[in-house]
């Protein structure tokens, strides 16, 4: 059986068509039915316009495209004249070269191929010595020089084991078969009394809410080796994992109030909520219940969503990540936080997208926009306007590559802001203007999409160009959508919480697991640290924070020594 080859994209012009209509010889009758197919078919092109951009939004998501330059225009569209703005006389030309967009220019990115073995921290580490020769000793070559020691040769091997391994302890019991007296062996002081250690406990929160493993699969996975541990459990496990660390959490959302820079953006979630029977007991209450931060509050008669809100903050350049799942939008949550925030300090700089959610809560920021959701409106639509569109990516371009540079330069604050004025004000000007031009000379139809993306660009364009004006303000909220990414994924394997307080729970534990990730420390060993140091967590958790807490470890072992 031979299989049909796959359907091409072919353009067309309608007009071109009718011509051709008009040649044939096809009886009027025919024609005049043909020729309504290509006037319903222009009328539906016409339609689908609008909503064009969604539809090759999709496409992109679905087939693996990306919004690259290089991708969204190829080159042998390069030289194509089409929809080309006339830019004669325009001050759009860039100092920098054409070839910065393109990904043949790039070096590549570290960290991809082998891993060497120094990237195995967690592996267990065992030290084998020489055994003829020490430091010191004379060589047995050539018998004159002297051996020193240098870098070890490292062999790493993996194993395979169950992710909860069990030990299952026997102790011997005998019975007197007169009066029926039971001995049995003493416990070994190494079993310990809890079921589940420390360990077992985060790696279970590591596995849900860090990698987005289900109950239910995790759940088979030990039951494959032998250990089975029920979906029920595990909610167990990190229902108390979570109101054990979460005296970190509330720490964290105290500190994120005070930093100078916030990202947030939100994303859906589903919360079933309690079915209530008749005679049925209350619902559990939240994790959150009596914290006067994020605390318990009646739903708005308008609301009726939920959704995972994200916030990054950096203070004393280490980052802070939450997370919180419920009807408030992103916006709602941060007023929360600000709440927190002292009285003294300056208006910090909020980068968010222009959703109206992401302001909707009753406080004061310096607003600046994501200047990439601004580029990807021109993107969804360049198949259709590739000339304007062509031009507004590459100016943008050019000011996404003046702030890699700054990056590569390590540039503070106000340098950063000297950078930009120099470098991208100028194309930024010289982009206004443009646009302005264009729709003012009717050369962009102000209802089109085109239009309505410059519109979108004009209406907040103060809010987008703030890097020009404030120092340390970014360009783009890249670095919240990259965190929303863990949420996501947790959706997609598990769809929905069941009540409030399994949102809760993923939202402290999440939160703390992407900070611990950010600030380059091993999740899984600083969870396991704050269950095993619970109770000194819960006096001082200022001090079980990502970036000190092994400091914290140090002096426990120090004093017990």
């Amino acid at each position: 059986m031979t299989r049909k080859p796959p359907l091409e994209h072919v353009d067309f012009n309608l007009d071109d068509l009718r011509q051709r209509l008009a040649s044939w010889s096809v009886p009027d009758d025919d024609k005049k039915v043909f020729g309504e197919v290509l006037d319903t078919l222009a009328v539906l092109t016409k339609e689908l316009e609008s909503s064009r951009a969604s539809i090759s939004r999709m496409r992109r998501l679905v087939f693996g495209a990306t919004e690259k330059a290089s991708k969204l225009f190829p080159p042998d569209t390069a030289s194509s004249t089409t929809d080309t703005p006339d830019t004669t006389g325009c001050p759009g030309d860039l100092d920098q070269p054409p070839a910065a967009n393109s990904d043949s220019t790039k070096p590549k990115r570290k960290g991809h191929g082998r891993n060497g073995a120094a990237k195995y921290t967690g592996a267990t580490q065992r030290d084998i010595p020489h055994p003829t020769l020490t430091h010191g000793q004379v060589c047995p070559l050539c018998a004159q020089g002297k051996v020193h020691e240098i870098a070890p040769v490292r062999i790493v091997r993996l194993h395979g084991s169950a992710p909860i391994s069990a030990t299952c302890t026997n102790l011997e019991s005998l019975r007197c078969g007169l009066c029926g007296e039971v001995f049995t062996a003493e416990t070994p002081e190494d079993v310990g009394d809890n079921k589940y250690d420390d360990a077992a406990m985060a790696i279970v929160a590591l596995l849900k809410y860090g990698t987005g493993f289900p109950f239910f699969r995790l759940s088979r996975l030990q039951a494959s080796f032998g250990v089975p541990l029920p979906p029920s459990t595990q909610w167990k496990l990190c229902e108390v994992t979570g109101k054990a660390i979460s005296p970190v959490f509330y720490h964290l959302i105290r500190l994120a109030a005070q930093a100078g820079l916030l990202y947030i953006d939100d994303t859906t979630a589903k919360i079933l909520g309690p079915i209530r029977k008749r005679g049925a007991p209350p619902p559990p209450a939240s994790i959150y219940e009596g914290l006067s931060v994020i605390g318990p509050a009646p739903r708005p008669e308008d609301r009726t969503g939920t959704f995972t809100s994200g916030i990054v903050a950096y203070v004393d350049q280490q980052p802070i990540v939450l997370y919180f799942t419920g009807w408030r939008h992103a916006g709602d949550n941060l007023e929360q936080v600000l709440r927190q925030r002292d009285s003294g300090l300056e208006l910090p700089i909020q980068m968010c997208d222009a959703l109206s959610r992401n302001t909707s809560g009753d406080f004061k920021t310096i607003l600046s926009n994501c200047l990439a959701h601004a580029r990807r409106e021109f993107a969804d639509i360049a198949d259709l306007f590739k000339g304007p569109c062509r031009y507004i990516i590459e100016q943008l371009g050019a000011v996404f590559h003046n702030d890699s540079l700054a990056r590569e330069l390590s540039l503070p604050p106000e340098a950063r802001l000297a950078w930009h004025q120099e470098r991208s004000g100028p194309v930024m000007q010289n982009l206004a203007v443009w646009m302005k031009t264009e729709i003012e000379e009717h050369r962009i139809e102000p209802n089109s999409p085109l239009g309505s993306a410059i519109k979108y660009m004009e209406r907040h364009w103060s809010a987008l160009t703030l890097f020009l004006r404030v120092a340390g303000a970014p360009l783009s909220n890249n670095l919240c959508e990259r965190i929303l990414k863990r949420a996501i994924l947790n959706r997609k394997n598990a769809y929905f919480f069941r009540t409030q307080n399994g949102a809760s729970v993923a939202d402290i534990c999440m939160s703390l697991i992407q900070t611990a990730e950010m600030s380059h420390k091993n999740p899984f060993h600083y969870l396991t640290s704050l269950l095993k140091h619970r109770e000194q967590v819960a006096a001082s958790p200022e001090r079980w924070l990502p970036w000190n807490y092994e400091q914290t470890l140090a002096e426990i072992q120090d004093v017990a020594a």
